[in-house]
């Protein structure tokens, strides 16, 4: 349980210190703290997110088209077949060729 609370702590103040770390390098003070605050901010209210045409998309089952009914067969894909040949049987193999080297 504590390992779920630091995770979510972790998550919620990682724009914190990110962007305070990011303006340790910075000699501009008013860079600095605005950087700070920025990290402050999206701690808080979280980012928008990266589409704003998402919110308002419809769901993905509306275009499924009946593609996964479980009465739908699927459809056969034919193999070409290699250069060595069609009926080659793949072996494992023998424990006397397989050798371990001593570090």
């Amino acid at each position: 349980m504590y390992v779920h609370i630091a995770t979510f702590l972790l998550f919620c103040l990682a724009p914190f210190w990110i962007f305070n770390l990011a303006a340790v390098n910075i000699d501009n003070e008013v860079v600095r703290e605005a950087l700070g605050l920025i990290g402050v901010v999206l701690c808080v209210f979280g980012s928008i997110p990266s589409k704003p045409g998402m919110i308002n998309s419809p769901s993905p089952s509306r275009f499924s088209k009946g593609y996964d009914s479980p009465d739908r067969q699927l459809p056969i894909v034919m193999e070409e077949s290699s250069v060595r040949g069609n009926n080659n049987i793949l072996t494992p193999p023998a424990p006397s060729l397989i050798q371990r080297e001593d570090v």
